[in-house]
C-alpha cells in the first residue's frame, strides 16, 4: 500500500518574525553577566595603604615610591582591563535588548506609518472635496444673486420708462425747458436757454401748467432712482454660501498636526544674502529652531525671506 505524503505549510513572515523574536529572548535570558569585584581589588586597597605610610625622604625611599608608582600604573590596568570585559558584556546585551525593542516596535510604527499615510490622504482629500463643492455653491449663489441684481435693475428700467413717458405731452420745447430748469433751478434762465421771449414771465407760467409740473416732477424722481440704481449696482453681491460637511472622524486626543521646518540648501547664498543684510543676524547660527519658527510664521513667504532655504512641511496625526 503505497504511503501518502502530507505538505508542510510553509511558514508566514508574521510567524517566522514571532520565531526570530522568542529565538532573541532566550537567547537574551540565557546570558547572564557576573559582576563580581576585580581579583586586584585587594591588592590596590594594600598598596593604597602602603602609599599612605611612606614617607619619601631619601634615595631609597624614593625608589620605593617610583616602584611603587609603576605597580600600581600596572595594577590599574589590570583592573580597567576586568571591568572593561564586563562593560563589553554589558554592551552587547544593551544592543540585544535593543534589536528586540525594535523589533517588537516595528510593527507597529509601520502600521502607524502606513494609516497615517491614509487617513492623512483621506483628509486631504475630503477637505478639497469641501472646497470644491463650496466653490461651486458660491459660484450658483453668486450667479443667482447676479440674476436677482439684474432683475431689479431691469425692473428700475422699466419704472424710468413709465416715468420718463410722462414727458410726452409736452412739445419738444417744453421738455427743453423742463431739463434746462432741472439744470439751473430757475424758471427765468430755462426759459431763455430755450428761446422763449418774455423768459421772466413765461417761466413762470410753464412752471403753472400742470403738465410742466408733472414732466419735472417725474425727471426728479427718474434722476432719484438711477442714483439708487447706481449705488446698488456699485455694491458687492450679497452672497450666503452653504457650509459643506466633511466626512472626517474624530476620535479624542487625535488630530492632525502640521509642522513647518527650514532647510538650508545653499549654505552660499543663504551667507551672501545675510552679508546683504536681507537676513536677521539671528539666523546665522544657523539656529534650527529659530528658523523653524520664522518657517511657521512665514510659511508661503518663507523661501523668499530666506534665500538659500527650503520651507520643509510635514503632516502628522498627534494622538
Amino acid at each position: 500500500m503505497a504511503k501518502t505524503t502530507r505538505k508542510t505549510k510553509a511558514p508566514t513572515q508574521a510567524e517566522m518574525d514571532r520565531q526570530s523574536i522568542e529565538s532573541a529572548r532566550q537567547e537574551s535570558s540565557a546570558r547572564s553577566i557576573d559582576i563580581l569585584p576585580s581579583p586586584d581589588a585587594t591588592q590596590a586597597l594594600t598598596l593604597k595603604q602602603q602609599a599612605t605610610q611612606l614617607a619619601v625622604i631619601d634615595r631609597s625611599s624614593h625608589e620605593s615610591a617610583l616602584e611603587m608608582i609603576a605597580g600600581g600604573k600596572k595594577l590599574k590596568r589590570a583592573i580597567e582591563e576586568h571591568w572593561s570585559r564586563i562593560k563589553r558584556s554589558v554592551d552587547d546585551l544593551k544592543r540585544n535588548i535593543l534589536a528586540l525593542e525594535r523589533r517588537d516596535v516595528a510593527p507597529v510604527e509601520e502600521m502607524i506609518a502606513t494609516l497615517t499615510q491614509r487617513a492623512l490622504a483621506y483628509s486631504n482629500a475630503e477637505r478639497e472635496r469641501v472646497r470644491l463643492e463650496e466653490e461651486a455653491l458660491r459660484q450658483e449663489a453668486e450667479a443667482k444673486a447676479r440674476q436677482a441684481r439684474e432683475d431689479e435693475l431691469a425692473h428700475v428700467g422699466l419704472l424710468l420708462e413709465r416715468l420718463e413717458a410722462e414727458s410726452d405731452e409736452c412739445s419738444p420745447r417744453e421738455r427743453d425747458f423742463v431739463r434746462a430748469f432741472l439744470m439751473t433751478r430757475d424758471a427765468t434762465k430755462a426759459a431763455e436757454q430755450v428761446g422763449y421771449k418774455d423768459p421772466e414771465g413765461r417761466g413762470a407760467r410753464l412752471l403753472q401748467t400742470p403738465k410742466i409740473s408733472k414732466a419735472i416732477a417725474a425727471a426728479e424722481s427718474a434722476a432719484e432712482i438711477r442714483r439708487q440704481a447706481s449705488a446698488v449696482a456699485a455694491q458687492p453681491l450679497d452672497i450666503v454660501v452653504e457650509k459643506v460637511e466633511k466626512q472626517t472622524g474624530y476620535v479624542p486626543g487625535v488630530s492632525e498636526r502640521k509642522t513647518y521646518s527650514c532647510e538650508v540648501i545653499d549654505p552660499a547664498k543663504f551667507i551672501l544674502a545675510y552679508l546683504a543684510g536681507d537676513i536677521p543676524t539671528d539666523a546665522m547660527v544657523p539656529n534650527q529652531t529659530w528658523l523653524n519658527k520664522q518657517a511657521g510664521q512665514l510659511q508661503g513667504k518663507f523661501e523668499q525671506a530666506y534665500p538659500g532655504c527650503r520651507l520643509v512641511t510635514k503632516q502628522t496625526i498627534a494622538g
